[in-house]
């Protein structure tokens, strides 16, 4: 197989400090949070992949930081202290990546990357360590907690942290059932437009926009969803925590 590693991307243990998880005991809160890996890939190129691991109830999900949209990898799974997982590129779609990874030291792992190239049937291995990103690492960092009463009437208080990297934005969702990163978040004067996807309960994609208006340290909108055919809207309001 050939020259594809630009878009792999390794799932590490470790959470970053500003990644609030509710999670089952301590190794499952360290698997939450934000990396940077160091790899070779196969043709010999030194990388520096990002991804980022959350959770959905109670399935891992974790996302390689592309140029436009977190891409999602499948399968992602805690076999005692390994996390596996699996992805098939954008950039190179025939490409089936496996991937396992343990916590090796504090904010460090390490791990192997078995590939295979589902055209000609090419396999291998690889070999990868990962450091996770504190947010000494972003430029500017904010937080923000909501206040929502959900379609089925359920109280949620979620935190979203935004921050920024080579000036380019990014944010994270922290709820009590999700942990994960949002798919776009756009600034406007006072305006602010938040797009990211989630699962329900029962595993159905769930794709909701947050529009709101910033008022000094509080923000106030409407949030937008869609569930298979259904949708519809909700209010939302919230305060800078930090």
């Amino acid at each position: 197989m050939k020259r594809f590693l630009m878009w792999t991307a390794l799932v590490c243990f470790a959470m970053p400090a500003w990644v609030r998880a509710e999670s089952s005991d301590d190794l499952d809160r360290q698997i939450l949070g934000v990396w940077t890996l160091e790899l070779t890939d196969p043709e010999g190129v030194r990388r520096t992949p990002a991804v980022i691991v959350g959770r959905q109830y109670q399935k891992y999900a974790a996302w390689y930081i592309s140029s436009d949209q977190p891409e999602a990898f499948r399968d992602v799974q805690r076999k005692g202290d390994i996390l596996v997982s699996t992805i098939q590129p954008q950039e190179f779609p025939n490409v089936t990546v496996t991937l396992e990874a343990k916590l090796t030291a504090d904010d460090k792992c390490a791990g192997i990357a078995t590939y295979r190239d589902n055209n000609d049937g090419d396999t291998g291995t690889f070999s990868f360590t990962g450091q996770r990103m504190t947010l000494s690492a972003f430029e500017d960092v904010t937080t923000w907690k909501l206040r929502f009463v959900s379609p089925d009437q359920e109280q949620h208080e979620p935190t979203i942290t935004v921050v920024t990297k080579q000036g380019k934005m990014y944010a994270w969702y922290s709820s009590r059932d999700h942990q994960l990163p949002v798919r776009s978040i756009s600034v406007q004067g006072d305006s602010v437009v938040v797009s990211m996807t989630a699962e329900s309960a029962e595993g159905k994609p769930i794709d909701v926009t947050l529009r709101g208006t910033v008022t000094g340290e509080t923000v106030t909108g409407t949030a937008e969803y869609r569930i298979g055919s259904d949708s519809g809207s909700f209010p939302f309001q919230g305060k800078r925590a930090s």
